[in-house]
């Protein structure tokens, strides 16, 4: 019996478009669930609809950075 186990869910910010789309695109080809989301704001907004297992950011978006 085989179990099914649900793809990674990784939620991608980067200002920088061609970067989000290459990042989202290299990641579901790898069998991950990846969302993109071009500025902060729009992924802070993501992450209070739904749970990710991991975030992976820029670390100089505007108006938010990736440093605590």
């Amino acid at each position: 019996m085989s179990e099914f186990i649900p793809a990674a869910r990784i939620l991608v910010v980067d200002d920088q478009l061609s970067h989000l789309k290459a990042l989202c695109d290299i990641l579901g080809l790898h069998c991950f669930d990846a969302t993109g989301c071009s500025t902060g704001e729009a992924a802070l907004a993501r992450l209070h609809q739904g749970k990710f297992d991991l975030l992976l950011t820029d670390l100089s978006c505007p108006a938010l950075t990736g440093w605590p």
